[in-house]
């Protein structure tokens, strides 16, 4: 969380230094400019710093609540560009709410709103793409043990949450994945849970597809269905989890940015050996889940 508060603070305190002399400046100008183009035109605009002292406090809440850990997933999922766009959203339908539950919205024009409060909006959006977030989970590897496992590559030991992890690029086709496996202890040998991934890896199309039909069911009759080739183009996996077991694994499916709030969370099963046996929505019991 120690990353988050400090990416957090980063964005919300630069955006209050330079808000307010950009936003005086640009609003300046524009009263300046706006009596060339339209004569006997009046306007209102007038950043108050506590307005901005809100909208501060509401981008600050937003960003933390984005990138909080998501349960059931040993590592945090930390994209810099969903939680950017959820907490810029968020943060401004909240600030909006406020300016009209105290009348300060509806007094105001289009361009007198944009003029007014866009250029904060503007600065904390490109706060946000410029910081870089780091990954809560790089201090806790620091100093930790690592090795080279082909075909996945490098993967680390956390010792907190006793597993190698690495992002690996070699099961999925087009991305990288999160993939943990776990262990009672660094020393312990893996080279078995090792031959385990390699052939959910060979198995991936069939798992996939699996996972996506659940998905697809979910939605099924109901005012959010999507056809499965949607569905199949909306979520891919992102993390794979393999247990100390060596029989369950935790899949996650992830979202694409562009999906609709409703489809905008995290999918996630558990499957043991091939059988999916929990999901973070109700699987329907006359679904078979059993895969090849």
């Amino acid at each position: 969380m120690k990353q988050a508060i400090i990416y957090s603070l980063k964005v919300t305190l630069t955006t209050l230094l330079l808000s307010l002399p950009i936003t005086f400046a640009i609003m300046m100008a524009y009263l300046k400019i706006l009596p060339i183009i339209i004569s006997n035109y009046s306007v209102n605009v007038h950043l108050d710093l506590k307005d901005a002292a809100v909208f501060i406090a509401f981008t600050f809440c937003a960003l933390l609540f984005n990138m909080r850990k998501i349960n059931g997933i040993a590592q945090s999922v930390y994209h810099k560009k969903r939680i950017a766009g959820n907490a810029l959203m968020t943060s401004i339908a909240l600030f909006m709410l406020y300016l009209l539950v105290f009348g300060k919205l509806m007094s105001l024009a289009v361009d007198e709103f944009l003029v007014t409060y866009g250029p904060s909006f503007l600065i904390t959006f490109i706060c946000m793409r410029v910081f870089q977030l780091r990954k809560e989970e790089e201090s806790i590897y620091n100093d930790s043990k690592s090795i080279i496992v082909e075909p996945f590559g490098r993967l680390i030991y956390n010792r907190k949450e006793k597993n190698w992890y690495g992002v690996v690029p070699n099961l999925h086709p087009d991305h990288n994945i999160e993939l943990s496996i776990s262990t009672e202890s660094e020393d312990q040998q893996i080279d078995d849970k090792v031959e385990l991934v390699k052939k959910l890896a060979s198995d991936y199309d069939a798992i996939i597809a699996n996972l996506q039909y659940l998905i697809f069911r979910r939605f099924e009759n109901t005012n959010f269905e999507k056809s499965l080739d949607e569905i199949k183009e909306m979520y891919n996996l992102i993390s794979v989890d393999l247990k100390s077991d060596s029989k369950t694994w935790w899949l996650v499916m992830e979202p694409d940015f562009k999906v609709a709030s409703i489809y905008n969370h995290y999918q996630r099963f558990t499957m043991v050996d091939r059988e999916i046996v929990w999901a973070n929505f109700d699987i329907d019991h006359h679904i078979s889940s059993r895969m090849v």
